[in-house]
């Protein structure tokens, strides 16, 4: 009996430790911001409602993820069915010096309207932007239904050996070449910090 036990007891461990082994743990920060405070007259679905940042520890990448007030068609058009610029941008630096280091940009665009979007036909793209220049389609993104999503490796945002990065997110329905502001904020004023 007393070998049972011991036998069962044995085979207990190793199921605990294999499962403490295969979970994943993360750093996370998040915001939630208010529907109905865009800027300017602009689709709910540029209204940013939640958004987060996650660190997936061991991944090496950091998921970013908008929530937006409606669901995001798959081709934005404007009320007199032209197409609609779209773009959802999370600003990331490290808490040094003073400019953002980083903007990682997932948008609805054309060449014939923004200069660095790739092809005249209106596509979703993503875009990296950095100290050393635009990379665009650097990383991988998703809009599906309210939610934008962007995976981005850390060695990407030189962030491998960062203890901290602050972030805040914006949307826009023109491109920022054309001075034209944000339509959203999220937070509306500061950042949020990813404690790593």
């Amino acid at each position: 009996m007393v070998g049972l036990f011991r036998m069962a007891l044995a085979v207990l461990a190793i199921v605990a430790l294999g499962l403490q082994a295969s979970v994943a743990y993360a750093h996370s920060s998040e915001v939630f911001d208010p529907a109905g405070d865009l800027a300017t007259a602009a689709p709910a679905y540029s209204d940013i409602v939640h958004a987060k940042v996650t660190e997936q520890v061991g991944r090496d990448r950091l998921y970013f993820m908008i929530e937006v007030a409606e669901r995001i068609p798959d081709t934005p058009t404007k009320a007199d069915g032209t197409p609609q610029f779209l773009a959802w941008n999370w600003a990331v630096d490290a808490p040094v010096g003073g400019a953002f280091d980083y903007t990682v940009i997932v948008r609805y665009c054309s060449h014939t309207i923004q200069g660095p979007c790739i092809g005249d036909a209106w596509h979703w793209e993503s875009e990296l932007i950095g100290p050393t220049g635009r990379q665009v389609n650097a990383f991988p993104f998703a809009v599906d239904g309210a939610t934008v999503k962007a995976s981005v490796g850390l060695a990407q945002l030189g962030a491998a050996n960062l203890a901290q990065l602050d972030w805040f997110t914006v949307s826009r329905i023109a491109p920022g070449v054309s001075g034209a502001p944000p339509v959203d904020f999220a937070p509306n004023s500061g950042v949020v910090s990813l404690l790593r």
